[in-house]
């Protein structure tokens, strides 16, 4: 966070939009409001790219869905990963159905440490994740399958270890890369994880019936092999599947279940505020066993609480580093092709004229803010605050 505080005490300075050099690397920083909705959204195509570097080049190959270059390869992925999720259930009925079933499990293994100290973030993980599992992998994990926690440990690791000191001398100087220096470990991860990878592929490849989808990874396979018999030039091949496995694996995870923390610790620190989230719950319970996610419009205080809990916990500040497709103006100044963009969206969320003081106590003023557009964080919240925190 000190990092983010000295680039926006330079956009103080130097403005809304600024360049600055990390290490050898040029970027574009961009703070303000109209800036940032003019970068992300009027004309969110010029600045659609991904920029590169060392790390992401040796882990997705330039593959994927996250940090892939604009063009045709992450448009079809975009479209395909967006249309077969649709098709499993996301942002339906169905997937609620999905949430419900897993907070059932979570809410049991909660339940038995319930007397004791515990540290609920692996097995929110895990949760979190199954949910995932469930659309992507046709399956879910047992909290205590010793793999799979292995996995997700993994993970966490390497998210840490890219953001580091040795990461980023990697990607400065390329000979680092044979050096027995720590960021040796998050390229065995990687290995690691994309050989669990491989095993579920396998695994699909010789139980799946062609044209009979259970999930996104049989989706796929059925789309690489109608791409073979129209004897087209594919985007569609292993790799690319290995590395959009693990971009929404990796993504959703790590954020959701990061959300779910936080929302955790914030209760803890505020425990009024915490039995004021559960009385609104239980009122619009009523006699259900659980409640909807269309029922987020009746209850305004738990929307307020969640919404100020990411305020405050942003868990992704900067976001996903975009680039420009081509020289474009912006805010009078010509950026050129490929350039780094990196957005301080956080601070938006933290300034005066958005937000008119700094504490959590104050959701009472937010009750009028849009509904919760996150169902994953949402509902397994409240489904932990109804049944498990009493």
């Amino acid at each position: 966070m000190r990092k983010i505080f000295f680039l926006d005490q330079f956009s103080k300075v130097y403005g809304p939009v600024y360049s600055i050099y990390l290490g050898f690397t040029p970027a574009v920083v961009v703070r303000g409001l109209k800036d940032l909705k003019e970068v992300l959204v009027t004309r969110g195509v010029e600045f659609a790219d991904r920029p590169q570097n060392r790390i992401s080049e040796v882990i997705s190959g330039r593959k994927g869905l996250v940090v892939a270059p604009y063009g045709r390869s992450w448009k079809e992925h975009r479209r395909f990963t967006l249309s077969t999720l649709r098709n499993f259930g996301l942002g339906k009925k169905s997937m609620e159905e999905r949430i419900y079933e897993e907070s059932a499990h979570l809410i049991e293994e909660l339940k038995k440490n319930k007397n004791s100290l515990y540290d609920p973030h692996y097995v929110l993980e895990n949760a979190v994740s199954n949910i995932i599992c469930s659309i992507v992998f046709g399956r879910r994990y047992d909290y205590d399958d010793s793999t799979f926690q292995d996995i997700l440990n993994l993970v966490c690791e390497h998210m840490k270890l890219a953001t580091q000191f040795w990461a980023q001398l990697y990607n400065a100087f390329g000979f680092v890369r044979h050096l027995p220096l720590p960021h040796q470990k998050m390229f065995r991860n990687v290995e690691i994880v994309f050989g669990f990878l491989r095993k579920v592929v396998e695994e699909h490849k010789r139980t799946r019936v062609p044209e009979q989808p259970r999930d996104y990874i049989d989706c796929y396979l059925d789309e690489m092999n109608k791409e073979q018999r129209d004897d087209n030039k594919s985007t569609f091949e292993e790799e690319n599947l290995f590395t959009c496995l693990v971009d929404l694996f990796v993504a959703g995870t790590e954020t959701t279940s990061s959300s779910l923390d936080w929302s955790l610790l914030y209760m803890m620190l505020y425990p009024d505020i915490q039995e004021k989230c559960r009385e609104e719950i239980d009122k619009i319970r009523g006699e259900r066993d659980h409640v909807d996610y269309e029922d987020r419009v009746n209850m305004p205080y738990t929307q307020a609480v969640l919404q100020e809990v990411q305020r405050f916990a942003s868990v992704v500040p900067l976001g996903v580093a975009h680039a420009s497709i081509k020289d474009v103006q912006l805010n009078g100044f010509t950026i050129p092709k490929v350039s780094k963009i990196l957005f301080l969206s956080y601070l938006k969320r933290m300034v005066e004229y958005i937000f008119s003081s700094s504490q959590v106590t104050m959701v009472k003023g937010l009750q009028n803010l849009p509904c919760c557009p996150i169902p994953f964080v949402y509902l397994l919240f409240i489904f932990i605050q109804n049944t498990y925190i009493k």
